[in-house]
């Protein structure tokens, strides 16, 4: 269900939050808890065990930022649960909290807390819906809600536009290394040449493209953020490092949210227009600090001033050669309370200024960054979803950090399941071969399974047993496995049921606190692959052998009822045969020796459908061009052999049809029809103007990609017999040569590429029929008719009631002698095509 609120009668009171919904009330789920479950999007995602017991104390955070990445929270345990959300694409500041309450009963609540601009206004409406619903599985199943949803909104759509280097996908390694300023890091002072040595022999001894990740470049030394120049050793040090380190790649790490207090450029006051100031005055501060700076300032990124100089840093970084920089310890935070009376923004941290702001500098920073180095790339520590299409590499520096108490937190890829094809993702740092190396082994089992390329510290502890660990999962990401955990989309894992095994860390390196827990000896993931081939990558972090069963489930793995697959399994050189024909789940006993990875592949036995070249069009036209809504026709082979059409009656077209499927970049399309040599199939009217691809799969078996252009509008007038109009007279009969309507009549011309229309309608849902309640779908943009080139009175435009992607506009034959005219139809600026009507006497 859909929720909102408005609050009228303030006068001229701000109102800053909302507590909506606030459900109170709530305990544990089952008969003890014990199987509860709380999801949130903590870092990537984060499962906390039990909470009634464990989390008294409350969870959540604010939205957008790395600590609440996406608009969701849920709990629930084995056999049902809650969903909670919100539909807000514009990055309002909000937060979803889980709290204890101050009852008696001792109960706890959940709450989402929408906090506004804090405006005066005597009426306010909070600006989307919250949504309240159950969810039943895993956590899994409540990602496949959100990612329903997520595939839609402009930020992925829009991530499927940018431009990432190729060397960045190529990219098999990173490592961690420091220079100055380094205590607190687990790594002496050194020299950029002892660091440049370091990061030469890693490249050599792993034989792989790397990117070294680097700190303590900076003038003040590691973590001084926002005075970076000249760099430590000067600038002819820097460059000299930067070309020995090639082909290696160089990460730096700049925040253009904080101004570390110990600086020159904070002592100066040169950016103290831009700090942001508490209600008392006073700059806002963070005691996250490097070991020998002071505490940081929040700078106001849309400040001129800060704005200004933060985008000269990272050109002259990329000037210098620096091949990824990063916005470090940027979006962590999420929005943050600012009250200065000088800035121009509401105050404090409410409604969306700081999201549209953190937008603003972003583009800037990446268009400045382009404009000296082509081929280098901007990325984010822990961005949320909104920020998606500005950043190339989403570092997840936050995984090991939850490992306090594995027994009830618990570290989960919720945001590489709803957005691993919008961005590249890299984990948290590795602690090397510490103690007895199983944290080691699990954080390379996780970078694996999660799509993560693989990150290190350390290398000189790194004994023969990880290196060859290490080096598999690198073999593996990059060969065999590479379609799925690179280029594919995560699939809920196979509910394996297999041993644990005792894993140690340390969880502070000055100090060398240690922390344990026991975690599944198996580590797993599956993936779809472009080519519907679904990936399940397995491997053992237990010091010896693990045999167990690995179920396939068709409705688990989203595989299409009675769909035939190939089951294979390999290492990465011959493959062995599971199944030959696998039509039903199923399970097969799997045997992996200790830190062994095998692949297990699902390939659809159904030959993969072929879009023939060209061969996506507007509906009854040639035109690959279209608009978002319209009806679309695919031509192809290898479709399915029975004809079938969508059901009548019913109140929204499916998204399978036949076992057939369509994705418009991504988002499943509604199907009017499938057959044997066409589809017919409406674009999702989310998909944005510009290149988008279309993909078709049958059985299971995806076709190669075929690419179509998006624009706003795309009119078409339907035709039929020599290019004729489809046009109606007056007493709805068809217009002909033999049975022309008079001039001053009223006719309907029927089209399809239609413009935005309101009210907006959903997917596959028939435009409605006029009623108080329902009004007519109406063009938006100005609907021009022309006859013989003369303007025409257009009395309506809009979508025809009860039908999907099908556009009427209704209209005044101009005043023409008896013949045959071209019709000629535009919406905005975009035309038609010109068939003839004839004008009777």
């Amino acid at each position: 269900s859909y929720w909102n609120i408005e609050v009228d009668g303030l006068g001229s009171n701000p109102l800053a939050s909302v507590n909506y919904p606030h459900i109170t009330g709530i305990g544990p789920l089952g008969q003890s808890g014990d199987d509860d479950v709380l999801l949130l999007p903590t870092h990537r995602g984060a499962l906390f065990h039990n909470p009634t017991t464990n989390f008294a104390s409350g969870l959540g955070s604010a939205y957008p930022g790395g600590l609440q990445s996406m608009q969701l929270l849920s709990y629930f345990d084995q056999t049902s649960g809650f969903y909670f959300a919100s539909d807000d694409t514009q990055g309002n500041k909000k937060g979803f909290f889980w709290g204890k309450t101050s009852s008696p009963a001792g109960d706890f609540s959940i709450t989402i807390a929408n906090n506004l601009n804090g405006l005066p206004a005597d009426t306010v409406t909070v600006p989307y819906n919250l949504i309240v619903g159950v969810t039943q599985g895993d956590w899994s199943a409540a990602a496949d809600l959100y990612r329903t949803w997520a595939v839609q909104q402009t930020w992925t759509q829009q991530s499927r536009t940018k431009t990432v280097p190729a060397w960045l996908r190529g990219i098999a390694l990173s490592q961690w290394e420091c220079t100055h300023g380094c205590q607190g890091t687990g790594q002496p002072e050194q020299s950029y040449a002892s660091a440049l040595l370091s990061m030469q022999q890693s490249e050599k001894g792993f034989n792989v493209s790397t990117m070294e990740q680097l700190n303590g470049w900076e003038k003040f030394g590691a973590s001084a953020y926002g005075d970076y120049f000249p760099p430590q050793e000067g600038w002819n040090a820097f460059d000299a490092m930067v070309q020995s380190l090639r082909p290696g790649k160089l990460w730096l790490f700049p925040s253009a949210l904080l101004l570390d207090t110990a600086t020159d450029l904070y002592k100066s006051g040169t950016m103290s227009s831009s700090a942001m100031l508490d209600q008392q005055g006073n700059p806002q501060t963070t005691p996250v600090n490097g070991s020998n700076t002071g505490p940081n300032v929040f700078m106001d990124f849309s400040t001129d001033p800060w704005r200004q100089f933060m985008v000269g840093a990272y050109q002259t970084l990329a000037s210098h050669g620096a091949d990824l920089i990063q916005l470090d310890s940027s979006m962590v935070f999420g929005p943050v309370g600012c009250y200065n009376p000088a800035h121009q923004h509401p105050p404090g941290s409410g409604g969306n200024w700081q999201t549209l702001a953190w937008i603003d500098i972003t583009q800037r920073i990446t268009a400045a960054v382009a404009a000296v180095n082509p081929n280098a790339a901007v990325s984010a520590e822990e961005p949320a979803e909104v920020y998606l299409p500005y950043f190339s590499l989403y570092w997840g520096s936050g995984v090991d950090q939850l490992e306090t108490n594995p027994a009830s937190q618990e570290p989960v890829p919720l945001f590489q399941y709803v957005y691993h094809d919008s961005i590249l993702f890299l984990g948290g740092g590795l602690g090397g071969s510490v103690l007895d190396g199983s944290f080691f082994r699990l954080g390379v089992a996780r970078g694996l399974t999660w799509g993560d390329y693989q990150i290190f510290r350390f290398p000189g502890n790194l004994n023969a047993a990880a290196q060859a660990y290490l080096q598999s999962a690198i073999a593996a990401q990059t060969t065999y496995a590479r379609k799925f955990v690179v280029d594919g989309v995560m699939l809920p894992a196979p509910q394996l049921s297999a041993p644990t095994t005792p894993v140690t860390w340390i969880t502070n390196f000055a100090t060398n606190a240690q922390g344990t827990g026991q975690f599944p000896s198996i580590q797993e993931g599956a993936w779809r692959a472009t080519d519907g081939t679904v990936g399940i990558i397995l491997t053992n972090i237990a010091p010896s052998s693990v045999t167990f069963s690995l179920p396939i489930s068709y409705s688990h793995l989203g595989l299409p009822p009675g769909a035939a697959y190939t089951v294979q399994s390999t290492g990465g050189s011959a493959a062995t045969t599971l199944d030959a024909n696998l039509v039903k789940d199923s399970a097969y006993s799997i045997t992996l020796t200790s830190q062994q990875i095998l692949l297990v592949t699902l390939t659809p036995k159904a030959t993969p459908p072929q879009i023939f070249p060209a061969g996506v069009v507007l509906h009854s036209s040639t035109s690959t061009t279209v608009s978002p809504g319209t009806i679309i026709d695919i031509y192809g082979s290898n479709f399915p052999v029975a004809e079938t059409s969508a059901p009548q009656d019913s109140p929204r077209l499916p998204a399978i049809l036949g076992n057939v499927q369509v994705l418009v970049n991504g988002i499943p399309a509604p199907l009017l029809y499938v057959g044997p040599a066409v589809i017919i199939a409406q674009v999702p009217g989310s998909v944005l103007p510009g290149t988008a691809s279309v993909v078709v799969s049958r059985d299971g078996a995806a076709s190669a990609a075929a690419n179509i252009t998006v624009q706003p509008a795309a009119p078409s007038i339907l035709t039929y017999g020599t290019k004729r109009a489809t046009v109606q007279n007056p007493d709805y009969s068809l217009n002909s040569s033999t049975n022309g309507a008079k001039a001053g009549d009223n006719v309907l011309a029927y089209l399809v590429g239609s413009g935005p229309v309101a009210p907006a309608l959903a997917d596959g849902v028939p435009a409605p029929n006029p009623s108080s309640d329902s009004p007519l779908s109406r063009e938006t943009l100005d609907t021009v008719v022309t006859v013989g080139g003369l303007s025409a009175n257009v009395t309506f435009a809009g979508m025809v009631p009860g039908l999907v992607g099908l556009v009427v506009v209704t209209f005044q034959v101009p005043d023409l002698p008896p013949g045959d005219y071209p019709i000629q139809v535009s919406i905005g600026t975009y035309q038609s095509n010109s068939p003839v009507i004839t004008v009777a006497p």
